[in-house]
């Protein structure tokens, strides 16, 4: 379903704006002019509104104390699928002091994982454009590769975009955005894959970060027989 447009004009844009925000009805804004004065009013009166700008990923590795003691977690080394393109797929430059370091392998399940646990962890990756052709015109495929994922202990979808922006009608595609969320939201209950959204492709990154060093974190606790819980008395 391609979506709908409209011409660029005051009465338009006023129209979305209160389709978006009911609120502006309840408080009498029915033109522009209204909307200037009051938005003027807030000015005067010096209302500040929260800016949307998320603050940078820590610099370190989560730390892990046990007995009022730092525990030294060895850094773990990332894989990333061969077949994710270059310009495309995640670096982690921004994490130097969280991996050894990230190697290309070809995985059997998933876009990213680590070295050791790729048969106990992955993560696939899919931009907003991906997802909707995997889910609509790549659809066998995309099944047969969740079925791959379903059969790890923790996987995840980790999506480029927010719930809101798929749910809107795609300019360039004919899927309707309720046949990509259902899809996704029934792999989830059916095969236990996790599905994330996120805003931007940065913070995409940095869930796959935190999801992969984590997960890398318990699971050497485990093995080296010390309690998997990063602080004691927490989480």
């Amino acid at each position: 379903m391609a979506a709908e447009t409209h011409p660029l004009t005051k009465r338009n844009v006023l129209e979305y704006l209160r389709s978006q925000l009911p609120a502006l009805d309840s408080i009498g804004v029915r033109n522009f002019r209204q909307l200037e004065r009051l938005l003027e009013e807030k000015e005067e009166q010096g209302v500040r509104v929260p800016a949307v700008d998320p603050v940078p990923p820590p610099e370190r590795l989560v730390r892990v104390i046990h007995a009022g003691h730092t525990v030294k977690v060895p850094k773990p080394v990332l894989l990333v699928d061969t077949r994710e393109q270059n310009g495309f797929a995640y670096t982690f430059e921004r994490f130097p002091k969280w991996f050894a370091g990230v190697e290309r392998v070809k995985l059997r399940a998933g876009d990213y994982s680590v070295k050791g646990l790729e048969h106990r962890l992955a993560v696939e990756r899919k931009s907003l454009a991906d997802l909707v052709n995997s889910v609509i015109q790549d659809r066998n495929r995309f099944l047969a590769q969740c079925k791959s994922l379903a059969a790890l202990k923790r996987k995840a979808i980790v999506v480029e975009a927010s719930l809101s922006q798929v749910k809107t009608p795609y300019a360039e595609s004919q899927a309707h955005p309720n046949a990509v969320v259902g899809t996704l939201i029934a792999l989830q209950e059916r095969w236990e894959i996790q599905v994330i959204w996120c805003d931007s492709p940065e913070l995409a990154e940095e869930t796959v970060a935190h999801i992969l060093s984590k997960y890398y974190t318990l699971q050497w606790l485990k093995d080296n027989k010390l309690p998997q819980h990063f602080v004691d008395g927490d989480v």
